[in-house]
């Protein structure tokens, strides 16, 4: 697996909150995870800005990249309640705009 330590944009990403950590599932030999996880990686460090963006800090919600046993990047959300809570919040205002959208 590749090492992102010393990357000064990746160190940036780890102090602002934002930068996904590498979690996952075990490791079977002869199994690729690094394209997949990579992958999830931008997916969750994506997740992880607009949820900023949306006032969900890191220590309400958060994304991680991992992998699953097959090799297939997955993207794991964790949160506090009171975070599971406003992320709701703002997906139903999302929900509520969209519907309001489509009407004539």
């Amino acid at each position: 697996m590749h090492s992102y330590a010393g990357d000064n944009e990746d160190d940036e990403r780890r102090e602002s909150g934002t930068e996904p950590e590498f979690v996952g599932g075990p490791l079977v030999p002869g199994v690729d995870y690094e394209g997949a996880w990579l992958s999830a990686r931008a997916a969750a460090e994506a997740l992880n800005c607009a949820m900023l963006k949306a006032g969900l800090t890191r220590a309400l919600m958060r994304a991680q990249a991992g992998w699953a046993e097959d090799g297939t990047g997955v993207v794991y959300i964790s949160g506090t309640p009171l975070g599971a809570r406003k992320l709701g919040e703002v997906l139903e205002r999302m929900a509520a705009r969209r519907r309001g959208a489509a009407r004539p």
